[in-house]
């Protein structure tokens, strides 16, 4: 498999084709055909790290950084030294291998802040689930987050040999957010929740993203987004479907739940385990616009005994609620969607959705 990359599109939207035998072959494709957006999350970070901290947060940041970097695998490593050579070839800068990993675990370090009490970000993700009268599942969410962030912002369809092949939300020099599928027909979506529960300095997030999607099946999938002592990188909720099943889970640190989708199932920034509620640092922030979205789910499943993903679509779209076009209460605004079928950057009300390319 020869090393290449290329901006497509489809139906309006732009997302990077890279390829590569090796992981490093991958990366360094990425690397090239992400370098705008890596330079970007560069700055940002630079930003965000360079504020007035405290010494005894700075040490801490820096204990955090070195700990994530040394629980990244030999192998996602190599991909992110493909992905600086690649960077460096196009944009004629040189980066430190130490900076670019940090843009693999910032969100893990995001959390690790938050959980201190030290910071805070922008969320608002919901997740949509149902298994169809036929035994067919749709699925899909709004990726709610600051909109200044969206710079850095890229799907890529990547393929290597030793990975199936896969459609992958990407910011900056990130290895992969938990928004994507495989040819396998494993999809997954994420909601952040902002908890009380400390974050451990452990495998990123990212790692263990591209581990869940090297599965075939979505509990399988599921069960490979904690490291081996069963742990979570932060508290979130997370769906993951295959085109039989769906499967989810809520996490905190130290703990993840699976459940099996029976009919429907909606997702938003909260706990639904009584005993999990106190860790919530806001406990009621987004139940509203939990149960609005299971009343639109279980309205259209109960009424045509199926929710195509033209449907899903519908419901991604429904302002104000679910399609959120204003920072309120501490929830950013919908900047990307995605479903087993279709994806966008943008918000679904107004942007065109693009097709999965498999």
């Amino acid at each position: 498999m020869e090393r290449k990359f290329e901006w497509r599109s489809s139906n309006g939207q732009d997302y990077l084709y890279a390829q590569g035998q090796s992981r490093h072959d991958l990366g360094y494709a990425i690397g090239q055909g992400l370098h705008r957006q890596i330079s970007a999350a560069r700055t940002l970070y630079q930003a965000a790290l360079s504020r007035n901290l405290e010494n005894s947060v700075r040490e801490l940041l820096a204990q955090a950084i070195a700990g994530y970097q040394s629980a990244i695998p030999p192998q996602d490593m190599e991909e992110i030294m493909g992905m600086r050579e690649g960077y460096s070839a196009a944009s004629g800068e040189e980066m430190e291998l130490d900076e670019l990993a940090l843009q693999s675990f910032g969100i893990d370090l995001t959390h690790q802040i938050e959980s201190r009490g030290l910071g805070t970000s922008l969320t608002g993700c919901t997740n949509f689930a149902c298994i169809n009268a036929d035994g067919s599942t749709t699925h899909g969410q709004n990726y709610d987050s600051d909109p200044k962030l969206t710079i850095a912002d890229a799907f890529v369809h990547q393929r290597t040999a030793s990975e199936p092949e896969a459609f992958l939300y990407r910011p900056g020099g990130s290895l992969g957010m938990a928004v994507g599928k495989n040819e396998a027909g494993v999809c997954m979506t994420v909601s952040v929740i902002k908890s009380l529960c400390p974050a451990p300095v452990m495998t990123p997030r990212s790692v263990l993203v591209r581990r869940a999607l090297r599965r075939e099946r979505s509990i399988d999938s599921l069960r490979a987004m904690t490291d081996e002592q069963g742990r979570s990188p932060f508290s979130y909720n997370l769906i993951v479907s295959d085109a039989s099943t769906v499967s989810a889970a809520q996490a905190i640190p130290s703990e993840q739940r699976i459940c099996q989708v029976k009919r429907t199932l909606v997702q938003s920034n909260q706990f639904d385990y009584v005993d999990w509620i106190p860790y919530l640092r806001k406990p009621a922030y987004s139940k509203k616009r939990q149960l609005y979205g299971e009343q639109l789910l279980e309205a259209m499943l109960s009424r045509y005994g199926r929710v195509d993903n033209r449907d899903l679509l519908e419901i991604l779209a429904d302002e104000p609620v679910i399609c959120r076009k204003k920072i309120q209460d501490g929830l950013g605004t919908t900047v990307l969607f995605f479903t087993r079928e279709s994806f966008g950057r943008g918000n679904p009300a107004d942007q065109p959705a693009g097709q999965l390319p498999f």
